[in-house]
């Protein structure tokens, strides 16, 4: 497979440090890229007398960020796709360590997972609450915890032979330090047992909120952890038995984006986005931005019945319907019948055409476009997702939709069961969002914020700072410091 390798190297004499940054995610690019975070890392490790190398690790044949990793000294190297089908023993591993981490953690996200599936896996079910009770007691806990090492040991064993392409980059490299932004994809899971194998450091950033409880085990540790907060540095000690000395609390770097473009005035005015958006200026606007098909599939009818309700309770309320980013071939199909109504307007404009593997828009039109949704709502709704925190950064009330409106379904087909989960929790304890599983609630929340929007502002302000940290435009800075300490602490470089 030496054809992967890419005829694109930057090349100079001398010894230079060799870093590893897989860019699977177009979020790699957007939040790590694009805020110059191996910028800083490279001018702090020249500072120290280093030469900085980035190595980008790359899915797609055609490169489409040179840009953005103008002014480093680096190398483009095509690395296979793998397909969860063709390699077993990634499958296996991860989901035995899954399927451990839901029955000795006790993480209500998965308990629920566990319920989906007595009726369907009977005999897993029962072994999982098995487990769930053995591990209670102390020393049956830290045996099971023993025992999921000695899985993650027996993965680095056996699947040796066939990580011998990676460990031939590795050794073309020399890498001083695998360097992710998150641990989250198939495709990193080879990386990350090589570098464990040849004892070369390796750093992960956490990507999302729900990562450390919703996702299970961590496939493959990362011997440092970059997180949002304490409230997340807390799960991964907890959940992933990290040390807190291998911890660094960082901040979100896709929240930073919001205060930059806010401060610089280069978010769209108001005036302006209503008028390419084509909004009534004279109405208020409901933001309701809408989720993976796989998780809501009555997404659509519900916007259907949502835009009914609104129309006989609140006239003078329009809504914008932002279409869920990921939805590239679909989502104009799925919404396409609610075209034209009065009232309404459909948003395609997030569906981007510069897509990597993961179908993340990275570009700056999509990312002011979102700044300027969030600025310019009165009121923002969906059923559970990041977006209440990208709405909480403007301080706008938010509403998550626990029902399926008209549509009756049991809990655990229903979207009600999101707001279970571990991390949805948080934002429900705090009140920061109303959650509503009911017409009446629905209509009384829209009630509620548009006779007063600083209605729960505090309880917003509060939630933010638990769940993500200080959003201060700085966590570049925070992650590049870390990593630079790290490197230059590291014996031998």
């Amino acid at each position: 497979m030496s054809d992967y390798f890419m005829a694109l190297e930057n090349r100079n004499n001398g010894k230079r440090t060799a870093i590893f940054f897989p860019v699977i995610k177009g979020t790699a690019v957007r939040d790590t890229v694009k805020r110059g975070v191996l910028h800083l890392l490279a001018r702090k490790l020249e500072k120290a007398g280093k030469r900085p190398f980035f190595v980008f690790l790359i899915l797609e044949k055609k490169i489409i960020f040179k840009e953005e990793v103008r002014g480093l000294d680096h190398s483009f190297v095509q690395i296979p796709n793998i397909p969860w089908n063709n390699q077993p023993s990634h499958f296996f591993f991860r989901r035995l360590r899954n399927f451990l981490f839901a029955s000795i953690n006790h993480v209500d996200t998965y308990r629920i997972f566990m319920r989906e599936q007595r009726e369907k896996h009977l005999f897993a079910y029962m072994l999982h609450k098995s487990i769930d009770l053995l591990s209670t007691p102390w020393p049956f806990s830290l045996l099971f915890k023993l025992f999921m090492r000695f899985t993650e040991w027996c993965e680095l064993f056996l699947t040796k032979p066939i990580d011998k392409w990676y460990a031939r980059l590795y050794d073309k490299y020399k890498p001083s330090l695998l360097l992710l932004h998150s641990y989250q994809d198939i495709n990193l899971i080879p990386l990350e047992r090589v570098a464990k194998r040849k004892g070369i450091p390796f750093l992960s950033s956490v990507m999302s909120w729900d990562n450390l409880t919703s996702n299970g085990e961590i496939p493959i540790r990362p011997d440092k952890l970059m997180v949002w907060s304490e409230l997340m540095k807390g799960e991964a000690i907890k959940y992933h038995y990290f040390r807190k000395e291998d911890l660094s609390i960082t901040g979100p770097l896709q929240f930073d984006y919001h205060k930059i473009l806010d401060k610089s005035g280069k978010i769209l005015p108001k005036k302006e986005f209503f008028r390419r958006n084509h909004l009534d200026p004279s109405k208020k606007v409901l933001t309701y931005t809408t989720a993976s098909p796989l998780l809501f599939p009555e997404e659509p009818q519900f916007v259907d019945y949502l835009h009914k309700l609104v129309r006989k309770h609140f006239p003078r309320l329009q809504i914008f319907v932002r279409i869920y980013a990921k939805d590239k071939d679909r989502g104009r199909e799925r919404y396409r019948f609610l075209e034209g109504r009065p009232g309404l307007v459909l948003d395609y404009s997030c569906i981007s055409s510069r897509l990597m593997t993961d179908l993340m828009p990275f570009d700056d039109e999509f990312l002011a476009h979102l700044s300027a949704t969030m600025k310019h709502s009165d009121i923002v709704m969906n059923f559970i997702s990041t977006i209440d925190l990208d709405a909480f950064v403007f301080d706008k009330p938010t509403i998550n939709v626990s029902f399926e409106g008209a549509l009756k379904k049991p809990f655990l087909k229903s979207v009600r069961r999101f707001q279970d989960y571990s991390h949805s929790q948080y934002i429900f304890r705090s009140g920061g969002a109303r959650f509503v599983d009911s017409e009446k609630k629905l209509l009384k929340a829209l009630g509620d914020y548009l006779k007063d929007p600083a209605l729960d502002r505090e309880k917003r302000a509060k939630a933010l700072r638990m769940i993500c940290g200080e959003i201060d435009t700085k966590a570049n800075e925070r992650i590049a410091g870390f990593v630079a300490e790290q490197v230059l602490g590291s014996p031998g470089y």
